[in-house]
């Protein structure tokens, strides 16, 4: 038997008990337990992390044994995404930078409309995808769906322990359509928009579920595991709750795939050690280099509002708005997440991309391919760097002696007043003191100008190198360099527009 590294592979055993099987590699072996794939079928599911021979042993119900040859990966595929330190890695070394969109309850619409949205989706920027495995009970989707994860009791309650065959099969067809797209799938284990009592399972219903969820998709090399969408606001949950579901698919993830949860109001303890990112709700964007600096993790905006028309603050973004949002997050060196919420009123079955999918209508979808288009070419990824005030933020006093060190003698007593300010005085007034910039080491710096009209820029650059300087308009979608050969001080022209950009590369 062989199979590719990094591409999940498969063993069909006749039988219904429980049974796991042991991948063993120049001594290091991997448990994956099996599921329930049909009435007399269980399936175990491998992911090969590395190639070479492995041996392996089926445990349990049944026995067997035998070899898999694991040959090189095919050169798309990388492996499963990892947090190094606050940026996203594939397995294989190769960094990976997310455009992130949303469709809450696509795989519960009817499969013309799934066709239509991966369709749509093939000519987009996006490769990752924020997306729930229970169906969604909340405005504009209201819809019964016809097949659920189990199957219900007489009483109508649902018995976890008898899995909906028909829905997991449709389910396994749709991640794997996903993995050949090349799409990450934030897979969304709970959420509160719920009207057939999945948000309120008791805690041995839910670990069985997640049980059945991870045997299934962990072997998946495209999965992620988001806690919730809206963790806070389930109020049947308590934090200890959380905890235990957290901690339980981490222990119960062989390929220890990224693990987040997403909030409405209180954010997640992010710093727990189960915890691989930030996921957010937030259009404070300028803090990215707060959270970073916090939690040494990479910093997901996986919700900052939606470009659409709807009636409600979150679903009403402009495409300039939400591009410039995309713009922020990822100059300050976080990952950003679209949704697009246009409703059509003569629309009969009141279709919304955000949560059912579909085609697309927003402005922002071009200008994100072209802002993907620029950070792709970047040689590493972003940090952010402190400019101005907001280079005092987080020192503490000694760091502070030295910055003020450095500062002009001109502006040296506004700096004075700024640090005589009580600290919380000082972050309010620092809130509205923000700057757009990142860089890469002395290879790359970005200044996203955003709402401001400059008419020319000022910096300095490295003394020892010579760089190139580009002027991009995020909204026109132009690009157009101004400067060859320059270093320490330099000056930009700039249009006095907003949406502009400075990318300033290293010569080679």
């Amino acid at each position: 038997m062989h199979a590719y590294q990094y591409e999940m592979m498969e063993l069909s055993i006749p039988g219904t008990g429980d049974m796991e099987a042991l991948f063993t590699k120049e001594g290091e072996t991997v448990t994956v337990r099996g599921f329930r794939a049909s009435e007399n079928t269980v399936k175990i599911r491998f992911l090969p992390l590395s190639e070479g021979v492995y041996t392996y042993e089926i445990r349990g119900a049944a026995f067997d044994s035998g070899v898999l040859e694991v040959l090189p990966a095919r050169e798309e595929h990388h492996g499963p995404v990892r947090a190094v330190g606050t940026h996203l890695e594939y397995t294989d070394g190769m960094l990976c930078r997310t455009y992130g969109t949303t469709v809450y309850a696509l795989m519960h619409q009817p499969d013309s409309l799934i066709d239509e949205t991966l369709e749509t989706l093939k000519n987009t920027p996006f490769n990752k995808i924020r997306l729930c495995v229970f169906p969604k009970h909340f405005l504009y989707n209201e819809n019964e769906p016809e097949l659920f994860a189990f199957e219900r009791r007489e009483d109508g309650t649902w018995d976890t322990s008898r899995p909906c065959f028909a829905f997991w099969d449709r389910f396994d067809r749709r991640l794997c359509q996903m993995f050949d797209m090349g799409f990450q799938v934030d897979l969304i284990l709970f959420h509160p928009y719920d009207c057939w009592g999945f948000s309120s399972m008791s805690r041995e219903d839910d670990l069985r579920y997640l049980d059945y969820v991870l045997c299934r998709f962990a072997a998946y090399p495209n999965i992620w595991w988001s806690l919730a969408n809206e963790y806070d606001v389930m109020s049947a949950k308590t934090m200890e709750d959380w905890y235990v579901i957290e901690e339980f698919v981490a222990e119960h993830d062989p390929f220890r795939h990224l693990i987040g949860n997403h909030h409405c109001i209180s954010p997640w303890p992010h710093e727990r050690p189960c915890t691989t990112h930030v996921s957010l709700q937030t259009g404070q964007l300028y803090r990215i280099p707060e959270w970073l600096e916090k939690y040494r993790k990479p910093v997901l905006i996986d919700e900052c509002g939606y470009e659409g028309n709807l009636g409600e603050l979150w679903g009403s973004l402009s495409g300039k708005e939400l591009t410039a949002r995309f713009w922020r997050t990822m100059a300050l060196g976080g990952y950003c997440t679209h949704g697009e919420t246009f409703l059509n009123e003569k629309d009969p079955e009141k279709i919304v991309f955000w949560s059912k999918g579909g085609k697309l209508r927003g402005e922002s979808v071009a200008r994100i391919a072209f802002l993907r288009e620029i950070m792709d070419g970047l040689p590493g990824p972003l940090e952010p760097e402190k400019a101005g005030f907001c280079a005092v933020r987080g020192k503490s006093p000694e760091e502070m002696e030295k910055l003020l060190a450095s500062v002009p003698q001109g502006m040296r007593v506004y700096y004075e007043r700024v640090l005589a300010m009580e600290p919380v005085e000082r972050e309010r007034f620092l809130d509205g003191q923000v700057q757009y910039r990142g860089r890469c080491g002395d290879e790359v710096f970005l200044v996203y100008c955003d709402i401001q009209t400059f008419g020319q820029l000022q910096f300095d650059l490295p003394d020892r190198e010579r760089y190139t300087v580009e002027v991009i308009d995020t909204w026109n979608m132009t690009r157009e360099v101004q400067m060859r050969n320059v270093h320490r001080q330099v000056t930009v022209k700039l249009p006095e527009r907003p949406w502009m950009a400075v990318l300033t590369r290293k010569n080679h």
